[in-house]
């Protein structure tokens, strides 16, 4: 009885509208959700970014501090506090060392390692000549590189006789 007093064409018409509705509904569900995919792939591009900028900001720091240093001549130690985290990330230092006559021609290199070792940056240090003068908690030895765990808040700088050396310090 009620379909009977609607004509066909006004049926159709009215399907058709439908049709349409569901249709622009999910053109537009679509482009939402192509919208809130870009904007979560581009936060996380800028995530990575600020996160390089900052390491390369401690690689430079640390690499200041060894410069001062050794331009301060033998004798010369200060203790330097070092950030706790990288954006809420875990991260180490790796510092290059040579030995005797490597030592004095070569540049060191200060390296900041995060994302377990996956992501890295470094910064130039006017030598190569380091050593550490307590190891343990969380500084030590591996291969031709010194590691410095970023729990070791406060870390004393020192130059012994051209040799840059790293402890950890009690407090800063």
């Amino acid at each position: 009885m009620g379909d009977a007093s609607i004509p066909a064409a006004s049926r159709c018409s009215i399907g058709q509208a439908a049709v349409e509705v569901i249709s622009y509904s999910v053109l537009f569900l679509l482009m939402l959700l192509l919208s809130i995919a870009i904007f979560f792939y581009l936060q996380s591009q800028e995530i990575a970014k600020a996160e390089n900028a900052y390491a390369q900001q401690i690689a430079y720091q640390l690499s200041d501090q060894i410069n001062v240093a050794f331009v301060a001549g033998d004798g010369f130690w200060h203790t330097v506090r070092i950030p706790p985290d990288l954006l809420g990330k875990n991260y180490q230092f790796m510092v290059s060392r040579a030995y005797g006559q490597q030592a004095q021609n070569e540049t060191g290199f200060v390296y900041v390692n995060w994302n377990s070792g996956k992501s890295s940056v470094s910064a130039p240090a006017i030598t190569a000549s380091f050593g550490i003068s307590s190891l343990g908690s969380g500084i030590g030895y591996s291969g031709d590189f010194i590691e410095i765990n970023s729990t070791v808040s406060c870390l004393n700088i020192s130059n012994q006789a051209g040799n840059i050396t790293f402890g950890r310090a009690a407090s800063c």
